[in-house]
């Protein structure tokens, strides 16, 4: 809401310099200082997880053979994208045949592109250049991107498409028109078509900044339904174009796959619902 409130896409940016030309420069030189650290530290696993290993497991089919490769409603979009990257990097020569190494090139390269949108997020807010430059490396830097941009999970190309979906939202929501409510929408959709859970977290901010940004109760109610019609046919189009492939399945259930249901990702669940009301009675009664 803090976004919402200082946002102004109109604001002028007073700092000179190009952001074009900024923007190339941190993507590239952010996307090498993460190939550089993934060559040095040698260990695609992290040496923390073993997710990876799975997941180069279920891509492999993606690489070799997509036209009868399965797919998987809770990462429709994953497989088919990354295994048309991983074929591109067998064709450079870039750990050919080893799709368990590709990824993580392939998550650098994506983390870099989530640098380049959080650079252009604080530039537009602030029109400050250096605030910019110094966000883009600070979110980089955090743990969270950091690893996982040298690492083969899956998380971080719905992560990134989910970002740039926040970061347009958190600029165009303050001033919404329905050509930006259908962009962010369909954004929005494509990052959780990668990784489905990622749904959870968002799709709540995402309809209280449209409800919180708008004063007359109409145009609220009016700009929600835009934006859950827009994702649902985002999800429609998908299924359709992915029609009779092995493990296709239908918008609705793009849209519930009930993966992991029970844990963080999807909310609450009763059983966490009285849980965290016997915390809450326990420290009221101290």
């Amino acid at each position: 809401m803090t976004l919402l409130a200082l946002s102004d896409p109109l604001r002028p940016d007073h700092s000179r310099g190009g952001t074009l030309v900024d923007l190339a420069l941190l993507v590239v030189g952010s996307g090498a200082v993460l190939i550089a650290l993934i060559l040095w530290f040698d260990n695609a696993q992290g040496g923390l997880t073993g997710n990876g290993v799975f997941k180069s497991l279920e891509l492999k089919p993606w690489v070799v053979d997509p036209a009868s490769a399965p797919l998987y409603p809770s990462n429709y979009l994953f497989y088919p994208a990354y295994g048309a990257l991983c074929r591109l990097l067998d064709l450079l020569g870039i750990f050919a045949g080893d799709p368990r190494r590709q990824l993580t090139i392939l998550n650098a390269v994506s983390a870099s592109l989530c640098t380049g949108v959080a650079y252009l997020l604080a530039r537009t807010m602030t029109g400050d250049r250096m605030i910019g430059l110094l966000t883009g490396a600070f979110h980089l830097a955090t743990s969270h991107v950091m690893f996982l941009a040298i690492v083969n999970e899956d998380i971080m190309p719905s992560y990134t498409v989910m970002f740039a979906a926040m970061a347009l939202g958190a600029i165009w929501f303050a001033r919404p028109s329905m050509a930006r409510v259908a962009t962010v929408a369909v954004l929005f959709s494509i990052g959780w078509l990668f990784e489905w859970r990622l749904m959870f977290p968002t799709l709540p901010a995402m309809l209280a900044a449209l409800w919180f940004c708008e004063p007359r109760l109409g145009r609220r109610l009016a700009w929600i339904a835009l934006f859950l019609a827009c994702m649902l046919a985002t999800a429609s189009v998908v299924a359709v174009a992915w029609h009779g492939h092995a493990g296709a399945v239908g918008p609705f259930d793009l849209v519930w796959t009930g993966k992991a249901v029970r844990s963080v990702w999807a909310g609450f669940t009763w059983a966490k619902v009285a849980y965290l009301w016997d915390g809450i009675v326990a420290y009221l009664l101290g």
